[in-house]
């Protein structure tokens, strides 16, 4: 999980050139939960799926089409996290 949250933060720093202004790890925290069980009853809240990263990163507006595709983040989460991506194939 820890993974992701530095995926995250990796993606806002280099794509927007700025931190977001809320820094509270408990909102981090709740935030992550929720789109980890988005659309799955059985998901317990400590890992995500790629769908979901993708959805986070789409909400978030980290994907802009430009300089951030759905590619590119589904590219990230495969190298950070493979074996969640590839655990239903």
């Amino acid at each position: 999980m820890c993974s992701i949250f530095i995926m995250l933060s990796s993606l806002v720093v280099d794509h927007s050139s700025r931190m977001a202004e809320s820094t509270d790890l408990e909102q981090l925290m709740n935030s992550f939960k929720r789109f980890a069980i988005h659309g799955d009853t059985k998901a317990t809240g400590k890992e995500m799926n790629g769908k979901n990263w993708a959805k986070l990163c789409k909400d978030c507006k980290i994907i802009d089409g430009k300089n951030v595709t759905g590619t590119d983040v589904d590219i990230v989460f495969t190298k950070v996290n493979p074996e969640t991506v590839h655990s239903d194939l």
